[in-house]
């Protein structure tokens, strides 16, 4: 993994990410919310732009303070969509892609339609971040990912057994 191009690996990201979240869609007949997904996932990690690559980079677990910086991607990239004119429900969903919490945001203040489809982003977001090789560590196996995701996130089981229904087929 020596001399990876870290954002060329993040547009390669979201375009799987894309991908899955266009196929979890039509498995849990959500097809409704899949364009505006897949458009969301095609930028949900653009603030990664705008942290410093040699912590994105380290080989080693972060620091809090550092997490606390990478976190900020979200933040970061709703920013951006915000300056680009993307809808706010892209918006949103960018922001909240790590989950709700992360920005103590008002659930209330919330879109009706993010709050129907985030986790479905953040599902795929954490799938692929999962299965896919990463700076400091090789890619877990379908087996074991499905695993955490269901175990360490705080996420919807139907959503979960989907990815895995879906990355068996592959």
């Amino acid at each position: 993994m020596e001399g990876i191009d870290f954002y060329g690996e993040v547009v390669c990201h979201c375009y799987r990410v894309s991908e899955l979240v266009e196929r979890v869609c039509v498995e849990l007949n959500h097809t409704e919310l899949q364009e505006e997904l897949k458009e969301a996932a095609m930028v949900h990690d653009v603030g990664k732009f705008y942290v410093k690559k040699g912590i994105l980079c380290v080989k080693r677990p972060l620091t809090s303070m550092e997490k606390m910086v990478v976190d900020m991607h979200s933040m970061y990239g709703y920013s951006v969509c915000e300056r680009l004119g993307y809808s706010k429900e892209i918006g949103q969903l960018v922001l909240l892609h790590h989950g709700i919490d992360k920005w103590f945001v008002n659930p209330a203040d919330v879109l009706p339609s993010v709050k129907r489809s985030y986790n479905i982003l953040r599902a795929c977001d954490i799938w692929d971040a999962l299965v896919s090789n990463r700076v400091y560590r090789e890619a877990l196996s379908v087996g074991e990912a499905y695993k955490v995701l269901v175990n360490s996130v705080d996420l919807p089981t139907e959503i979960c057994q989907a990815i895995y229904r879906i990355s068996d087929m592959c």
